[in-house]
């Protein structure tokens, strides 16, 4: 049950980098990606309960004892579902607070959102010169990359901690808690 709740998280926690790149490209792409970072937790957690009931049975070769696995594995559930909910409340609190001093964040969002898009542009404009041959002459347009990048990481150096502990709180409380309850659900 942790090992899936653990292996959920890790995953969504690294995937979610690449959806959000991947949602300024193809769609179907990004929903390729989306669909297999969310698959992992989901199908090692049904793998595991299954295996882990089937190991067991092979071990007292009684399905009578199976009940106290299925018993560790609610209350296991319970608590990664409650513990995660905690921890995501107590950071969506903290972020509510540390978010309602900061006046400028609807422009630092439009700031990212319209480097986004330059670099989309600049992404087309690199393909479009590859497919007439021109693609030696990248050396301005990597210059351009390399100033959007250095604003990017100006506008994140002033984003507050407190936001990512946020998103860190709901992927707990929704990935580990969902792989909790699917693993529960498969033993119980």
């Amino acid at each position: 049950n942790l090992i899936s709740a653990r292996s959920g998280v890790g995953m969504t926690v690294q995937g979610t980098g690449r959806l959000a790149h991947a949602m300024g490209g193809v769609l179907p792409h990004a929903v390729q990606i989306g669909i297999r970072t969310g698959s992992i937790g989901g199908l090692l957690a049904t793998s595991l309960a299954i295996g882990g009931m089937a190991i067991m049975w092979l071990w007292l070769l009684d399905t009578n004892n199976l009940s106290g696995f299925g018993s560790g594995a609610s209350i296991v559930s319970f608590y990664l579902r409650v513990g995660g909910g905690i921890f995501a409340k107590g950071a969506e609190i903290g972020s509510n607070l540390v978010c309602e001093m900061d006046d400028h964040k609807a422009a630092d969002e439009r700031r990212v959102f319209e480097l986004q898009q330059r670099i989309v542009e600049l992404e087309q404009t690199r393909r479009d010169r590859a497919k007439k041959g021109l693609a030696e002459s990248d050396e301005d347009m990597m210059d351009q990359l390399r100033m959007m990048e250095e604003e990017m990481q100006d506008v994140a150096a002033l984003l507050h901690p407190i936001e990512y502990l946020d998103a860190v709180g709901e992927n707990i409380c929704d990935v580990a808690g969902t792989c909790a309850d699917l693993f529960e659900s498969r033993v119980a």
